[in-house]
């Protein structure tokens, strides 16, 4: 008689465990569980607050134009930036907010 591969002998071992697994009937009925007062649940989106996007209004680009001529051109715009303090080179990295704390090793 030939040997069982490990299949055939797994098949032939469920074959056999199934009757034993079979449910029988209780013999008492299962007594009902307390009955508990209903959740109520709340629900909120997230988007109940969300606006669309609109675009900005545009002026004319003749009228913005002779504005900036009016304020001094692109060197009003630069003097603007020049006036605001920059980072001394001695300063906390960590305190500067565009740049990532370094590594001490």
């Amino acid at each position: 008689m030939p040997r069982p591969t490990p299949c055939q002998f797994a098949a032939l071992l469920w074959a056999l465990a199934l009757p034993l697994a079979t449910p029988t009937q209780a013999k008492e009925p299962a007594s009902q569980p307390p009955t508990l007062p209903p959740i109520k649940l709340s629900f909120t989106s997230a988007l109940r607050d969300y606006r669309a996007f609109t675009d900005a209004a545009v002026n004319n680009w003749r009228d913005t134009n002779e504005l900036v001529g009016r304020i001094g051109g692109w060197r009003a715009y630069a003097a603007e930036s020049a006036a605001e303090p920059l980072p001394s080179a001695d300063a906390n990295p960590s305190s500067m907010p565009h740049q990532h704390p370094t590594e001490q090793k």
